[in-house]
């Protein structure tokens, strides 16, 4: 699993558009959060390179794992 603590320079709690994809460019896992902490679970995906992708209104951040 992935375990995220995410700190926001916002007012209101923003709203994380979350992804994970491969290194081909599909999709395998897609919400939507809020709140400071959350867990995903990727047990399901086969061993290889993913990209977690988390988009907080037009500004996206990128993670390899």
């Amino acid at each position: 699993y992935i375990s995220l603590n995410l700190t926001h320079i916002y007012r209101l709690k923003p709203i994380y558009n979350i992804k994970i994809i491969d290194y081909y460019g599909t999709l395998h896992y897609q919400t939507t959060k809020s709140g400071d902490s959350f867990t995903i679970t990727v047990s399901g995906l086969k061993d290889g390179n993913y990209i977690l992708q988390i988009t907080i209104g037009d500004k996206i951040s990128s993670l390899n794992f």
